[in-house]
């Protein structure tokens, strides 16, 4: 998926479901910075995920970051 950063400071909500095809249920979510993200060099991590306020696990986040300036 790619998305137009304008302002880093904004939180992008990850949510975590199953993949049961007759019901979905949540497996935890996070709320990361933009500014996570905003790396040149590109970022792979792990984000922790939550559910109801408790640790659920963590998963793997891959992203690119081209800032505009390089496009001139």
């Amino acid at each position: 998926m790619e998305h137009q950063v304008l302002d880093v400071n904004h939180e992008v909500y990850i949510e975590v479901r199953d993949r049961d095809p007759m019901i979905t249920e949540m497996i935890g979510s996070a709320r990361v910075p933009l500014r996570f993200f905003c790396i040149p060099a590109g970022l792979t991590e792990w984000i922790e995920i939550f559910f109801m306020g408790m640790p659920a696990g963590r998963i793997q986040f891959r992203s690119e970051y081209f800032p505009e300036a390089a496009f001139g």
